[in-house]
């Protein structure tokens, strides 16, 4: 049988070249997990206008946008007052469509057009999202999520795994 020692360094210790590795190999590993959630709320926000047609493009670091077949048609009949709680209206409960929702009623309350803040909800979120996955391709991103879950890594910065080592 043979005996091996490894050291075993929490990140805060390793060196600013070990430490950058850490970080590269985190972020290749590391998706958008809330894809599924923004793409519902998107959905759901325009669901509820009676908009149909929708199509959409967003990632991180390029061009992002969203566009649908909305005209003022979908609007008729709308009170501003009845935009006022987001909480209320929002079927996903995710951050983004409470997002679209609160922009939306802002909106529409300072240009008087339900049409524009609608459009303008949309943009607004499509910016968010692509914020947000541009914050999770980030260095402090993966610093933050090292740090928070304590990992480990061996002195060149390699994920140090327990199994691997047994």
């Amino acid at each position: 049988m043979e005996i091996k020692k490894i050291k075993v360094y929490n990140y805060g210790e390793l060196s600013d070249c070990s430490k950058e590795r850490a970080r590269a190999k985190f972020l290749e590993n590391s998706d958008f997990y809330w894809w599924s959630d923004c793409e519902k709320a998107i959905k759901s926000f325009c669901d509820h206008f009676g908009v149909g047609k929708l199509d959409y493009s967003i990632g991180a670091f390029c061009p992002s946008w969203i566009d649908t077949n909305a005209d003022n048609s979908h609007f008729k009949g709308l009170k501003l007052k009845d935009f006022k709680d987001a909480d209320k209206l929002a079927k996903t409960g995710y951050c983004e469509e409470l997002n679209m929702f609160d922009e939306f009623y802002s909106h529409w309350k300072e240009t008087g057009s339900p049409l524009l803040a609608f459009k303008h909800a949309l943009n607004a979120g499509c910016r968010s999202i692509q914020k947000d996955m541009e914050y999770h391709q980030s260095d402090e991103f993966a610093e933050e999520m090292i740090i928070a879950n304590d990992y480990q890594f061996t002195e060149d910065g390699e994920f140090f795994h327990y199994k691997e080592a047994a």
